[in-house]
């Protein structure tokens, strides 16, 4: 309230124009102040500490509440802060078992398809073996395989010895069979073939029961 008393409306109120008692600068505020009883200023002095303490509470109680609310502000942001960060720990994790889980599936297709391949690389190898098995190129060079292992085995001594036991076993039951067809034949009055020095023309089938072929077939009827 003090400072208003160098308004220039007061000035004007208490100093009309045409004046001529001043003949000095003076200050407004000061000349008034002197005009004021000792009682009336220590009122007004009184009014301005009441008002500027009124102020200052005010502006003290309203710096409180926004310390208040800035702090529950502040104990929001921790908390949705906190928040945030448990979150970020639980995506981290579900990723890291998102990422474990695809590296195991992507190994089991990789076992798989790799299984498929071996299989099929089996499958390939096993059907060609059985088609080799059953064809007539692999007949003749498995017997001739066999004729030429034969062949050397019989160059050894135990494969001479088989030879020898062998060719005597054949030899006897040849010899025994002849007997057989040359008593039945001479029983039943029956000639035997022409000799011959070529083996295209020998008969026989003499030595074959009921005139059969080596390989057991009979003759066909005509």
């Amino acid at each position: 309230m003090m400072k208003d008393f160098g308004h220039p409306k007061y000035v004007k109120a208490a100093f009309p124009a045409g004046v001529s008692f001043l003949d000095r600068d003076y200050d407004p505020e000061t000349f008034l102040r002197s005009l004021t009883p000792l009682t009336d200023r220590a009122k007004i002095q009184d009014v301005d500490r009441e008002t500027l303490a009124s102020d200052m509470f005010h502006e003290m109680g309203s710096a409180m509440m926004r310390m208040v609310d800035m702090s529950q502000r502040l104990r929001t942001s921790e908390a949705d802060r906190s928040r945030a960060y448990v979150e970020i720990a639980d995506l981290n994790e579900a990723l890291k078992a998102a990422k474990e889980q695809a590296r195991q599936a992507e190994e089991r297709a990789q076992q798989l398809a790799e299984e498929a391949a071996r299989k099929a690389r089996q499958e390939a190898r096993d059907q060609a073996v059985a088609e080799f098995l059953a064809s007539d190129a692999f007949q003749e060079e498995a017997f001739a395989r066999m004729n030429d292992l034969f062949k050397a085995w019989g160059q050894t001594l135990e494969g001479k010895a088989f030879a020898r036991s062998e060719g005597t076993s054949w030899y006897n039951l040849g010899l025994f069979r002849a007997q057989q067809v040359l008593s039945d034949r001479f029983l039943a009055g029956e000639d035997f073939p022409e000799p011959s020095d070529n083996l295209d023309e020998l008969d026989t089938s003499i030595y074959y029961p009921n005139g059969g072929n080596p390989a057991g077939e009979q003759p066909n009827a005509e």
